[in-house]
């Protein structure tokens, strides 16, 4: 799987639709591995900040997450606007081996014992189940703004979604805004020039 250059695409390109997240989310058998994608597509978390989520900056009963947002250096508190992702969470939790991460690196020997798992860990079990799902890989960042679609498709305002990120409308609008390759498709389909 290659790499994706920041220079070569908007992440906005690269977003899922509501019907391709279903897909992802079915293609999953390993719960830890489900959990995590779904909260990092819920809140739009970046790779780095979700593998350092802890357990205790999750919040079971009121589906409340607190995070360090590395890019920014601040920590942030969001409601996790998912019913679907609080519930897989919870199961995670009741059946994940203790470690002080929210998701532990499947080693468990030596100096991994009480390691997270890698950001590079969840880039590529993201593309393993794009692949199963018959999507073409993508970065890890489409997932940013995959959630800001969902939202907006949700109802939520620009502002609002922009809000759950933690992002400007400015960066919304450069990055996240940018259709996506389904979207441009589904477009011309719907409305043709001539």
């Amino acid at each position: 799987m290659g790499r994706f250059s920041k220079t070569e695409y908007k992440s906005g390109q690269h977003a899922l639709t509501a019907g391709q997240v279903k897909a992802l989310l079915l293609s999953f058998n390993n719960l830890q591995d489900k959990a995590m994608i779904a909260l990092a597509i819920s809140i739009g978390l970046r790779r780095e900040d979700l593998v350092n989520v802890k357990r205790n900056d999750y919040n079971p009963d009121t589906g409340n997450i607190t995070y360090y947002e590395s890019k920014k250096k601040r920590t942030r508190t969001v409601k996790i606007p998912s019913a679907e992702t609080i519930q897989l969470l919870n199961m995670h939790i009741q059946t994940c081996r203790k470690s002080p991460w929210l998701f532990p690196s499947p080693k468990q020997t030596g100096k991994f014992a009480n390691a997270h798992i890698s950001s590079r860990q969840c880039y590529d079990i993201l593309n393993e189940h794009l692949e199963r799902t018959g999507l073409e890989a993508r970065p890890f960042h489409s997932l940013r703004a995959t959630c800001y679609k969902l939202a907006q498709a949700s109802g939520w305002t620009q502002r609002q979604a922009c809000e759950l990120l933690g992002d400007s409308l400015r960066v919304a609008e450069i990055h996240y805004d940018a259709p996506s390759i389904g979207e441009m498709q589904a477009l011309a389909l719907s409305k043709p020039l001539i």
